[in-house]
């Protein structure tokens, strides 16, 4: 899994021989960094200190922090049946054991499999065995229920989970899945969403949240063939994306395997897979929320030829990469096919390292670097503000550099700005319309005044009229006095409550002659007083 931090956390198990005859087998977990180096130690770090039974079937989540929560069982060696205990336990970004040097027994079980586990969305963690336990961070079990039928946990965005699986109805497996919250209650229809009614016997069961839809693919019957690997998605309200039926994954339907499907630019999807057509091998689709193709409608061949244990991954651009080995001389095969749907282009994607602002005496200055760009069209700056009704707001445009391998630097002033708290954020817009939002800042904007401060007047000297400015940090009654050359007041210009802020008064040379002046900022804990004169 990543770290969050360009790096990856691992899960192994190492073997001692012990001779004569017996061994140990422990899961350890280990972090690399984007260099390749190991952060916790040359071994790794033990899940347990425990050594009495053999652990394996090992699962793991990121803990958000650079960390990871893990699971796995240790095997009891029995007659009839062997048992299986399974414990979880977290270990955190320095590699320390969170939850005890035993870690937390889940439960005891005669099921081998790999057992389950997902980070939740408002921090807490589902693991799936024969029951589904909702743990938080601190280890706590806060409840759990049986998972006989519905498994496959995915996270909702409300810290909920998406349980699927098979129910049978005779010799027929169905395809169905229900929602949950975070208290265990179903969201969906009773007793579940039937996704599918002809599921394969031995089909796998496929999940993923793409693009905040729930995307699931299997093999099952379709119009009288037996075996069709299919998909469909679910929108967060248990309805089917694709009203239209369950949809084939490939042009050429039977046999086909499916590799994986993957999330692409502006709500689309890939899908990569296997199948036998006549010159068979490995095929690739990019579709929208409709199905529609948007590549070449007859497929795009990546690899002529077999792979087995075909893996393929986002390229993170709106692509895809795989990597797998070839049945016939068991070499090593890898493609790339760009969002385009172009095999082996490289795209140079529109690479944001670094948006910050800075706040001046009277405006927002937003800056902002890439270090490399493609069919940049250029970044709308958007920004949420109460002034603004309290919703996203474009404010300008600026204009991108195209494609360029060079850092490049820009910037932006928002001068419209009050006393508050301003989030910004940019829509970085390709030369085709797809679009991609930066991280957000914020900026606390506060032009209140931090002290008394009485300003010169301006014109000095004058002849008519003249400006005093002056600032007050809290609110507070004040005076705003005229002195002769002895030191006598002969006017009051204004008296009164005034809240924080920056205020002017105007004086009127019409009823005084020329000559030197004094003028003061009177409050009862300060009093200020600069010189003015008069000219006629």
């Amino acid at each position: 899994i990543e770290d969050g931090e360009g790096g990856v956390i691992v899960s192994y198990q190492d073997n001692e021989w012990i001779p004569p005859s017996t061994s140990k087998r422990r899961v350890r977990v280990q972090r690399v960094d984007s260099s390749g180096n190991f952060l916790w130690g040359q071994t790794g770090v033990r899940v347990t200190l425990s050594e009495t039974y053999p652990q394996g079937g090992q699962n793991l989540c990121t803990d958000g922090n650079g960390g990871c929560v893990i699971v796995w069982h240790e095997l009891h060696e029995s007659l009839p049946t062997n048992t299986y205990d399974i414990k979880v336990n977290k270990i955190n970004n320095l590699g320390e054991r969170v939850w005890g040097d035993s870690g937390i027994s889940l439960e005891n079980t005669v099921n081998s499999d790999p057992v389950r586990i997902v980070s939740a969305s408002d921090g807490n963690y589902y693991v799936q065995m024969s029951n589904i336990y909702r743990i938080n961070q601190n280890g706590q079990i806060l409840y759990q229920y049986s998972s006989t039928a519905l498994g496959q946990p995915v996270s909702d965005p409300e810290g909920g989970v998406v349980l699927s699986g098979r129910v049978w109805t005779g010799m027929i497996p169905k395809l169905v899945s229900q929602r949950k919250d975070s208290l265990g209650n179903n969201l969906w229809q009773e007793p579940h969403v039937e996704i599918a009614d002809s599921l394969y016997i031995n089909s796998p069961i496929n999940v993923k949240r793409i693009n905040g839809y729930y995307y699931y693919w299997w093999y099952g019957r379709k119009n009288g063939v037996e075996l069709v690997t299919q998909y469909q998605a679910l929108r967060s309200d248990g309805t089917k994306l694709f009203n239209q039926d369950n949809l084939p994954i490939s042009n050429y339907p039977v046999d086909a395997l499916i590799g994986n499907i993957l999330p692409s630019d502006s709500g689309t999807f890939v899908l990569i897979w296997q199948d036998y057509r006549p010159d068979d091998g490995v095929f690739g689709q990019r579709r929208d929320t409709l199905s529609n193709p948007l590549w070449n409608s007859n497929d795009v061949p990546l690899y002529t030829g077999m792979y087995s244990d075909l893996l393929v991954i986002t390229d993170g651009i709106g692509g895809a990469i795989g990597l797998g080995w070839h049945q016939f001389d068991f070499s090593l095969r890898a493609f790339e096919i760009s969002k385009y749907g172009n095999l082996g282009e490289v795209i140079i994607p529109v690479e944001l390292i670094s948006f910050s602002a800075n706040l001046t005496k009277d405006k927002v200055e937003l800056f902002w670097q890439t270090a490399t760009e493609t069919n940049n069209a250029g970044f709308e700056v958007l920004r949420f503000a109460q002034n603004d009704n309290n919703v996203w707001k474009r404010i300008g445009f600026v204009e991108g550099f195209g494609t360029t391998t060079e850092p490049v630097t820009y910037s932006f002033i928002d001068e419209d700005v009050t006393t508050g708290t301003y989030k910004y954020r940019l829509k970085q817009i390709d030369l085709d319309g797809t679009f991609e939002y930066s991280n957000e800042i914020v900026v606390e904007v506060d032009f209140k005044p931090k002290e008394f401060v009485l300003h010169q007047n301006y014109p000095n000297p004058f002849n008519a009229k003249t400006i005093i400015k002056y600032q007050i940090p809290k609110e507070e009654r004040l005076r705003i006095n005229i002195y002769n050359i002895l030191g006598e007041k002969i006017l009051t210009l204004y008296e009164g409550e005034q809240k924080a802020g920056e205020f002017q008064v105007i004086l009127s040379s019409d009823e005084l002659p020329s000559g030197n002046y004094f003028y003061s900022l009177e409050t009862i804990s300060t009093r200020q007083i600069k010189k003015l004169t008069i000219i006629k």
